[in-house]
């Protein structure tokens, strides 16, 4: 989707406002599942919580609906996981949405799901189990790379949460995310030191 797409490059760009600008059109257009994932992302990091809330409400509306209908229920239960962990404290219904999208379809999604799960209530060994799955399976999708930093910064694992990130900046050298969590890593390690 070219709307999608864009809000993408601009979120990952840092330029948020715009890259809200393309997923509400999209959103508006075509209201498609990861519409909501990535606005609620994006509303979250600009601190709109009306905006955010609102996303959460219709998202997980959508997604309860669209697994009530029995349409890709595999991807709408981990859409659905994934919406839950914005909500604090995480309800422990996430954590099941994500086995079940796994049972039902074991791809990268379902796996990071349950990996951000773990990440939330601080395993971070098996979140690391579940986040490694999700690279094996696409690691061209940066979030999950760099919430398997995050895990590995989190345990003082610094060499593998450098892998982790070089490996992710080799197939997208300008993301702006994986570039903070290098930083965070490197200045971490030096702490240590």
């Amino acid at each position: 989707p070219a709307l999608y797409d864009l809000g993408r490059l601009y979120n990952i760009k840092g330029n948020l406002e715009k890259a809200s600008e393309y997923f509400e059109r999209e959103y508006s257009e075509k209201n498609l599942a990861y519409n909501y994932i990535m606005l609620v992302a994006t509303y979250k990091e600009l601190n709109n919580k009306t905006k955010l809330n609102k996303a959460l409400k219709e998202g997980v509306n959508w997604y309860k609906q669209e697994i009530k209908n029995k349409i890709e229920e595999g991807n709408n239960y981990a859409g659905l996981s994934l919406l839950y962990l914005y909500f604090s404290p995480v309800p422990v219904e996430a954590k099941k949405l994500a086995e079940k999208a796994i049972e039902l379809k074991p791809f990268f999604w379902s796996y990071y799901a349950l990996g951000l799960y773990y990440k939330k209530i601080k395993n971070y060994e098996d979140a690391i189990k579940y986040l490694k799955i999700s690279i094996e399976k696409n690691p061209a999708f940066f979030g999950t790379s760099l919430s398997l930093s995050e895990c590995y910064r989190a345990l003082n694992m610094f060499a593998e949460a450098e892998e982790t990130c070089k490996k992710a900046l080799s197939i997208n050298p300008k993301n702006r995310f994986i570039k903070s969590e290098m930083e965070k890593v490197n200045k971490k390690s030096r702490e240590v030191d």
